[in-house]
């Protein structure tokens, strides 16, 4: 008898748990990137001098946002290395190439969240791992939320925007030469801004277009 009870006491233990863990992850709402309405840019010291900039144009991602309580949100996204673009092509062709990101070898960069800390909704850190030309390694996002809209066509949008900095030669993006003054022709700091627009995944209302990553939304 006193078995019997202590198996019902670990049931209803184990249930309670499942249902804790179910009413968690029903909390997490799915938001899909947008990409025409995101940007991931670079910038990075050229000579010593001035800052070249470029951004990637094909990425996608979802977040995982929890409404009431932000640090339980998630976010992973995957972009293209072939879509970097400084605006001119010969430098793009250099970038593409073995000497920087060996687009052939590694076509994908990859961020997966771990945890968030921070209380205030305008200033939290997002740590996760990078990966990027096969070399994984934490990074962590000096990240904003701008917040939630629903636009004209019934879709929700949440806005965030993120800053952070790297060197590229802990990812193996080692290319550089040193002038006679000791500076770099390509510095090693790159300094990265997301700006960043989702869209609720949801039933699509009739007559709407399919919500997949985000771009099929009309602008």
């Amino acid at each position: 008898m006193k078995q019997s009870k202590s198996l019902l006491t670990v049931c209803i233990a184990l249930t309670a748990q499942l249902v804790l863990w179910v009413n968690s992850a029903c909390a997490l709402e799915e938001f899909l990137i947008d990409p025409e309405h995101s940007r991931i840019s670079f910038r990075v010291r050229h000579l010593g001098l001035s800052e070249v900039t470029g951004n990637f144009t094909l990425f996608s991602g979802r977040i995982l946002f929890a409404k009431d309580d932000l640090l339980k949100s998630r976010v992973d996204a995957v972009l293209e290395t072939k879509s970097i673009s400084t605006g001119v092509e010969k430098r793009d062709k250099h970038l593409r190439s073995p000497d920087f990101f060996d687009i052939s070898k590694f076509p994908k960069i990859s961020y997966l969240s771990s945890e968030i800390i921070g209380t205030d909704l305008n200033q939290f850190t997002v740590k996760g791992v990078l990966t990027m030309r096969g070399v994984s390694l934490p990074v962590e996002l000096q990240t904003k939320f701008l917040g939630l809209e629903t636009d004209p066509w019934g879709y929700q949008r949440a806005a965030f925007s993120a800053q952070t900095s790297l060197n590229r030669r802990d990812f193996g993006l080692i290319w550089s030469k040193i002038l006679e003054s000791g500076a770099l022709v390509v510095g090693d700091q790159v300094n990265i801004t997301l700006d960043i627009q989702a869209v609720k995944k949801q039933a699509t209302p009739p007559g709407m277009p399919q919500v997949k990553d985000g771009s099929e939304v009309s602008k």
